[in-house]
């Protein structure tokens, strides 16, 4: 007798639809599900840690019960994929001396404005 699968999360974090970013992104179709989702709650855990504060010091943790801006989502989405990017060897990757290849890759300046946008401040001229 075959044991139970477990149930697949359809939401990680700020992304309401899993399968379809499967569907639909094609940075995302290259992975398999499992991987997605690993890279969609790393994103999410590194975004609640950068994103702005709540009132009183909180964080945009899953118990908040109030409404989460769009762009996190749309952050978080950004995030995986460099994040998935990141697993990739190419050109551009460092090589240091053991002869590891490492990806240099940060959290990206857009990727960072959508979690804490700049906003204009003038003063007194």
């Amino acid at each position: 007798m075959s044991e139970p699968q477990p149930e697949q999360p359809t939401a990680v974090g700020w992304v309401d639809d899993v399968d379809a970013l499967l569907e639909t992104e094609d940075w995302a179709s290259r992975m398999e599900r499992e991987q997605l989702v690993e890279v969609l709650e790393v994103a999410y855990e590194l975004g609640v840690e950068f994103g702005p504060l709540l009132p009183g010091g909180r964080r945009w943790t899953p118990d908040y019960a109030g409404e989460v801006p769009v762009r996190f989502a749309h952050a978080q989405k950004l995030h995986a994929r460099d994040i998935a990017r990141a697993s990739y060897t190419s050109e551009s990757n460092q090589v240091g001396p053991d002869g590891f290849a490492l990806t240099i890759f940060p959290m990206d300046f857009k990727v960072k404005n959508l979690y804490r946008p700049r906003r204009a401040i003038r003063g007194p001229r």
